[in-house]
């Protein structure tokens, strides 16, 4: 497989990871607060876990943009196409998804103080 289209099915792969782990964080801290009702008591091993899967979505990220600049000189369209996948992901992993999909629950939850 050329390096272009594997840095854009590795870039495709490395979001819908972010966007399924992200979605699946928000079921997680939606069930516990329809149990407990409290923001406080809150597991810190979500959050802790979100910081691990931010690192391997960054990784995943880093290999796909190295990929896509060393195929630049094959095929300029893959390569450009693989590039903004990389950066596309890299700004999807580090923006907190799940608050966005906690918020379309009917739920009334303030995250910032």
């Amino acid at each position: 497989m050329k390096k272009g289209i594997s840095s854009i099915v590795l870039s495709l792969i490395g979001i819908l990871f972010v966007i399924w782990f992200n979605y699946r964080t928000s079921e997680l801290i939606h069930s516990y607060l329809i149990e407990t009702h409290d923001i406080a008591d809150l597991d810190v091993t979500i959050f802790t876990s979100l910081i691990t899967k931010k690192l391997i979505a960054v990784g995943i990220g880093f290999i796909s943009l190295i990929k896509s600049i060393k195929s630049f000189k094959r095929s300029f369209i893959m390569s450009i196409v693989g590039i903004s996948l990389s950066i596309t992901l890299f700004i999807l992993a580090l923006l907190p998804l799940w608050q966005y999909f906690l918020s379309d629950t009917s739920l009334d939850i303030n995250f910032i103080d």
